[in-house]
């Protein structure tokens, strides 16, 4: 026996809580009453049973409720073996890393805010093959293509410029290496039984600044290896210094060989132009945020194919076998009402207690 969702035990907290109020309002009537009657008067103007029925309802009630929040858990008991198949799509995300992106214009920074919307937008990819490439001077792949969405962030969140000992923004070696990264997968899908690799969408974040290598060419290979590309623009076209340390809570920026401070802008027209050019779609982000439900909207759009197959342990559902019962229960206690009982004449032995002659 197992609970899928073992969380909802806490539930129970406010099912005593509720036990306990209606304990409450049964000893703060009982006190109501005894302000206005005798205690040996009660039994007769209120009926014999009341009290037994209004108890026995409320522990109905709890226990109803108990067992509702028993069945919220999901007990499982027994397994089966299945054969699980997942469809979706290859996407690597291309993220620069180069000093650039530690400006400000976008809130905590360039790369921190690319970081933590890429991450977002990789936990609602899940059941997806999601990749990584991170690129200054040169680019390399610290995750490839996995259906481990977990791992895959853990490498996002370990980016910094530190990671690539270049400097620069090498765009067209990134879109390489994650074009290679498309193609090796392409080739274990073709090896497994010749089974069709997925779509492949290429998501590049960058600034676009300073950028090298030949992009029209590496934009028509793409284009031609049938990828498609999200150029996603970061940062404003306004001019941002770049941080270089923080010392005493003063911040000292990168400067030029003329002592004067360098600024970082985001190049749109480079951006809109490699996009064009692979036949893609160029996202700006210069108004804050990356918008990357553009992105997610293209991906859902996307046609899914069969990534893999494997044999997963399933567990027979058996939170029905408390659900019946409790809602036996919580009917049982809807249809008991409390009734007040009138006796058309009290017993001589009562009427005559506490009465005026």
């Amino acid at each position: 026996m197992r609970f899928a969702h073992p969380d909802a035990f806490w539930l129970l907290a406010l099912v005593l809580l509720a036990a306990l109020v209606l304990w409450r309002s049964e000893r703060a009537r009982t006190r109501r009453l005894l302000l206005v009657a005798d205690a040996g008067l009660l039994p007769a103007l209120t009926g014999e049973s009341s009290a037994a029925r209004r108890t026995v309802r409320a522990w109905l009630l709890t226990l109803g409720m108990a067992l509702c929040v028993v069945a919220a858990a999901r007990p499982q008991a027994g397994t089966r073996v299945e054969l699980e198949k997942a469809r979706g799509v290859n996407v690597v995300f291309a993220v620069d890393v180069s000093r650039s992106m530690l400006a400000r214009d976008v809130r905590p920074d360039r790369l921190r805010r690319a970081q933590a919307e890429i991450s977002e937008l990789m936990e609602r990819l899940r059941g997806n093959r999601v990749g990584l490439v991170a690129f200054a001077g040169v680019a390399y792949a610290p995750c490839p293509l996995t259906t481990d969405t977990g791992a895959a962030k853990m490498f996002l969140r370990s980016l910094s410029p530190d990671a690539v000992p270049q400097g620069g923004t090498a765009i067209a070696r990134a879109m390489a290496t994650a074009r290679a990264l498309f193609q090796a997968e392409q080739r274990s899908a073709s090896d497994q039984g010749g089974r069709t690799g997925a779509a492949s969408v290429l998501v590049l974040v960058t600034d676009g600044e300073d950028h090298e290598g030949d992009l029209e060419a590496e934009a028509t290979a793409l284009k031609e290896a049938g990828i498609q590309l999200y150029a996603v623009g970061v940062g404003s076209t306004l001019g941002e210094p770049i941080p270089v340390s923080s010392e005493g809570g003063a911040t000292s920026y990168l400067k030029d060989e003329d002592g004067q401070t360098v600024l970082t802008r985001l190049n749109e027209t480079a951006l809109q132009k490699l996009a064009e050019d692979a036949g893609g779609t160029y996202v700006s982000g210069a108004g804050g945020g990356l918008n990357l439900e553009t992105v997610q909207a293209g991906i859902a759009a996307t046609q899914k194919a069969e990534l893999e197959s494997r044999l997963v342990v399933a567990y027979d559902e058996r939170f029905q076998w408390v659900l019946a019962p409790a809602l036996a229960l919580l009917v049982a206690a809807a249809g008991m009402r409390p009734r007040r009982r009138v006796k058309r004449a009290l017993d001589p032995a009562v009427a005559g207690h506490g009465v005026m002659p």
